[in-house]
C-alpha cells in the first residue's frame, strides 16, 4: 500500500487557502452582523444583543431611512461635491506649484522647494491649524471647511509631481520648443506627445 505524501507546493497551497478562508470569514462576518442587526427588531436587539440570525425580523430601520431620503441624498451630494471639487482643485494647485519648481531656470526654485519640503518635516499641529481655519479664515460650519484644509495642497504630492516633471520632460526638449516659438502653455503638451 502506497502512502501519498504531499509535495511542498501542495502543502503550501492548502495552508495558504486555509489562511485566506479564515481571513475572509473574519472580514465578511462584521458585514453580515451589521446587516443582521439592521433587520432585527429594536426591542429584540436591546434584549438579546447582536446576533447573526435575527430573533425577530423588522424593517423599521429601512422605513426610517426611506422617510429621511432627502437628508441622505443631500449628504451624498455634499460628499460627491467635496470629493470631486476638492480633488480637481488639489490636482490643479499641485501641478501649478510643481511645474515652476521643476524648471532649472526658475529663480526662486530652491526657496519654494525648501518651503514645501519644510512643511513635510514640521507641522503646525491640529490645535493651531484649527485656530487658523476657524478664527482667521472663518470656514467653520461651511463646505469650505471640508475642502480647504484637506484638499488644498499636499506637499508630498507636489514633490512627486515635481520629480515626474523633472524626469519625464528633458530640458533640451523645452529649450527646442522655446526656440521654435512655443509658450509655457504649449511646452507640456509637446513633451507629452514626444514621449
Amino acid at each position: 500500500m502506497k502512502k501519498h505524501i504531499l509535495s511542498e507546493d501542495k502543502l503550501f497551497t492548502y495552508i495558504a487557502m486555509a489562511i485566506l478562508v479564515v481571513l475572509s470569514v473574519f472580514m465578511v462576518a462584521p458585514l453580515v452582523l451589521v446587516v443582521s442587526a439592521s433587520l432585527t427588531d429594536e426591542s429584540s436587539l436591546l434584549t438579546h444583543g447582536y446576533q447573526f440570525i435575527p430573533s425577530k425580523v423588522s424593517f423599521a430601520a429601512y422605513q426610517y431611512l426611506w422617510q429621511q431620503k432627502s437628508m441622505i441624498l443631500r449628504s451624498y451630494g455634499v460628499t460627491v461635491l467635496v470629493t470631486v471639487f476638492g480633488t480637481c482643485v488639489s490636482v490643479l494647485l499641485t501641478m501649478l506649484m510643481a511645474y515652476p519648481i521643476s524648471r532649472r531656470d526658475y529663480i526662486f526654485r530652491n526657496i519654494f522647494t525648501f518651503v514645501i519640503f519644510f512643511t513635510m518635516l514640521f507641522s503646525g499641529g491640529f490645535v493651531s491649524s484649527y485656530m487658523v481655519w476657524t478664527r482667521i479664515f472663518h470656514v467653520k460650519n461651511t463646505l469650505a471647511a471640508l475642502i480647504l484644509p484637506n484638499y488644498l495642497m499636499n506637499a508630498f504630492n507636489v514633490i512627486l509631481v515635481k520629480n515626474y516633471y523633472t524626469n519625464s520632460i528633458p530640458t533640451e526638449l523645452i529649450e527646442a520648443a522655446t526656440i521654435d516659438g512655443a509658450s509655457e502653455m504649449t511646452v507640456i503638451p509637446v513633451s507629452n506627445t514626444a514621449e
